[in-house]
């Protein structure tokens, strides 16, 4: 196996494994499940939300957005889950954006 293979495979799963532990506010309440981030709660939860929610979303997408495989078997899927990405993207950005009068950091 090559380097650049590892390096690939390395990428792929962080971003998966990264994106599915980003989740986890889905299974429990964020004040349980992300406490460092439960002070937004009170007077942010939209921004917050809205950059919780599409981020994980976006970063397991990318993974396959680079995939070139993908990109040439399946040109309408790669360019669907593009438009998903983007709007991703904004979203969480715009969210982030949203929260940054409150950052306690």
């Amino acid at each position: 196996m090559t380097k650049s293979r590892l390096w690939t495979g390395f990428i792929w799963v962080s971003a998966l494994v990264i994106a599915l532990a980003s989740w986890r506010f889905a299974v429990a309440p964020v004040g349980q499940s992300m406490p460092h981030l439960s002070h937004y709660l009170s007077g942010l939860s939209l921004p917050l939300f809205m950059h919780i929610a599409p981020a994980p979303l976006a970063l397991a997408i990318a993974p396959f957005q680079l995939s070139t495989r993908l990109r040439r078997a399946r040109p309408m899927l790669h360019r669907a889950m593009g438009y998903l990405y983007a709007v991703s993207i904004l979203v969480a950005g715009g969210g982030a954006l949203l929260m940054m009068p409150g950052f306690q950091g």
